[in-house]
């Protein structure tokens, strides 16, 4: 079965949906917020870096299985992002992206490449506690899910029959 999204379902139960899509999100946050040991803003910009450098390799058809794990990337693989896109991709002005992004590199958190681009200094799934966070957040997420189910905004949508010629 396949799942859809029910609009009229999300205007009558309209403050239901919106808390419990905003509680998940406010739970994510602390979480990852204490994982990284970060405020806020800091959290998204490197979040924004972090998420570019898997970004090519996570968005192939076949995400190779091998690199679906905890093991470093190789470096050829790791994708960078120009302060000028992180600024665009959170809505955060761009001299406080520098400002945060100068701290992260100070701090080893990030390293610049060539000129403009930044990545992750390190994999992601070597920060302590890191590789707990999937399961920490998937709870929160499939209760979040359930209620949607519940209020009807998420409704099971029945697969197309194949065409007869096949």
């Amino acid at each position: 079965m396949n799942q859809a999204v029910d609009s009229a379902q999300i205007d009558a139960n309209f403050r239901a949906t919106a808390y419990a899509i905003g509680n998940c999100f406010v739970n994510q946050q602390r979480v990852w917020m204490e994982t990284l040991r970060m405020d806020p803003t800091t959290m998204l910009v490197y979040m924004t870096v972090a998420l570019a450098a898997v970004q090519k390799l996570a968005r192939q058809p076949a995400f190779p299985e091998s690199m679906r794990g905890s093991e470093p990337l190789p470096q050829h693989l790791v994708g960078t992002i120009s302060r000028r896109a992180v600024a665009s991709a959170t809505g955060i002005p761009r001299e406080t992206v520098r400002r945060i992004i100068d701290k992260l590199l100070k701090d080893g958190r990030l390293i610049t490449v060539g000129r403009n681009a930044v990545r992750v200094a390190r994999d992601n799934a070597r920060i302590e506690g890191f590789v707990h966070v999937p399961a920490m957040l998937l709870p929160d997420i499939l209760r979040m899910l359930d209620d949607l189910r519940r209020l009807g905004v998420i409704v099971e949508q029945a697969r197309a029959a194949p065409p007869d010629y096949l």
